[in-house]
């Protein structure tokens, strides 16, 4: 049995040393934080587990967002992509060329 690996949150002085490396400044659009637009934190390369300081940028809640959703509809997509891989033969055995699907007998 697997275990899924568990997200975990960035320590205190990892958000710091991410903050001082980005001047204190959002790693998307740039423009420092307020008290009004804090800083969100972010695994960069999407593995939550991580916590290593190259894998944490600082990010406004408008960002975060953006970015979030991006990745998740791009992991929608893959998901779809596999799973019709999966349920489809004329997909997983390459009989797809062009917009012509061959027709598969199953021998």
């Amino acid at each position: 049995m697997l275990l899924k690996k568990r997200r975990r949150p960035f320590s205190k002085s990892i958000k710091n040393l991410a903050l001082r490396r980005q001047n204190y400044k959002c790693a998307k659009c740039k423009r420092p934080f307020s008290q009004n637009n804090r800083a969100q934190f972010d695994h960069t390369n999407g593995r939550s587990w991580d916590n290593s300081v190259g894998n944490c940028q600082a990010l406004h809640a408008g960002c975060h967002d953006v970015k979030s959703r991006k990745a998740n509809s791009r992991r929608s997509v893959q998901k779809i992509k596999s799973a019709e891989r999966l349920t489809n033969p004329f997909v997983s055995f390459g009989f797809v060329m062009g917009n012509k699907k061959f027709k598969y007998d199953g021998y």
